[in-house]
């Protein structure tokens, strides 16, 4: 299904820029944020005859659903540019808008305030945290969203790095990109890529207090490395056989531009001194 030019719409329905997969009563589905065009659901159950079941184009233009996260049960989170919504899935073929979230004081002139996302889920319940550009800060920060009453979803917590709040000084060098992109959470910690500066470790055992624990931090002089901006843009968590506090994450960067940065593997075994120990590189960067 292809757009024609101006339609605000950018590429086809094929195009995919992030996926969830979940086993449920009616069957094993993809869900798909298509950038631009909007969302999708994918029957999976038979990975050889996969088959789109439900598109959700956006009600306004132009906007993007790059992020997208779902766990257990049927709330779907889609990330669009200026909201949070959430959809009830249960009926994949037919998903309804229960709620959406946008906090008060989003920037007013940022193109795509929303970005990165994640849904957390833990005893506590369902929580989304997310990148949002917010009046009066240097970048994107860090939000956190309670979301176990989907039709009421609430902000509960924020995080920014020091110096990038209201009034506040900036204490890193010139040139650097200081933003939340993107993150990944799993029992009480949040692992933040915020971009030059590298890996933020959050301790979220107080949802509404979120502390920094520890960070890696590239920005401020990164040995053995080129002498371009790190972009760090996501995080992956290597889980322990044990369930227990993971040993290692993966930073993924840009370095300066997509596709040429590559994959860091970080020891957080001290989780107030994270440190890189070993990369992996291509021939391209």
């Amino acid at each position: 299904m292809s757009f024609p030019p101006g339609s605000g719409r950018i590429g086809n329905w094929d195009q995919t820029y992030e996926f969830r997969v979940l086993d449920t009563p009616n069957g094993r589905f993809a869900y798909c944020g298509n950038g631009a065009n909007g969302w999708s659901i994918v029957d999976v159950s038979n990975p050889n005859r996969m088959r789109v079941v439900h598109r959700q184009p956006h009600s306004t233009l132009p906007d993007n659903t790059q992020y997208i996260d779902i766990k257990g049960g049927n709330i779907l989170v889609v990330k669009r540019n200026r909201s949070l919504e959430n959809w009830d899935v249960s009926s994949p073929t037919a998903p309804r808008l229960l709620g959406a979230f946008t906090p008060p004081d989003i920037h007013p002139t940022a193109n795509a305030p929303f970005h990165g996302l994640w849904v957390h889920e833990d005893r506590r319940g369902r929580f989304a945290f997310a990148a949002c550009a917010i009046a009066g800060f240097t970048d994107m920060i860090l939000l956190c969203v309670d979301i176990n009453d989907p039709r009421n979803p609430k902000e509960v917590s924020r995080f920014w790095y020091p110096g990038m709040g209201p009034g506040e000084t900036p204490t890193w060098p010139a040139g650097i990109t200081v933003q939340n992109h993107d993150m990944t959470a799993y029992g009480d910690r949040c692992y933040a890529a915020w971009r030059d500066k590298g890996l933020i470790i959050l301790d979220i055992s107080d949802i509404t207090n979120l502390k920094m624990v520890g960070e890696i931090n590239w920005a401020d002089g990164r040995p053995n490395f080129p002498s371009l901006p790190g972009q760090t843009h996501s995080i992956g968590i290597v889980i322990p056989n044990d369930g227990g506090p993971p040993d290692y994450v993966i930073a993924t960067d840009e370095l300066g531009q997509c596709p040429f940065g590559y994959p860091h593997i970080l020891d957080v075994r001290d989780e107030t001194l994270p440190r890189e120990v070993s990369g992996f590189r291509l021939p391209l960067n």
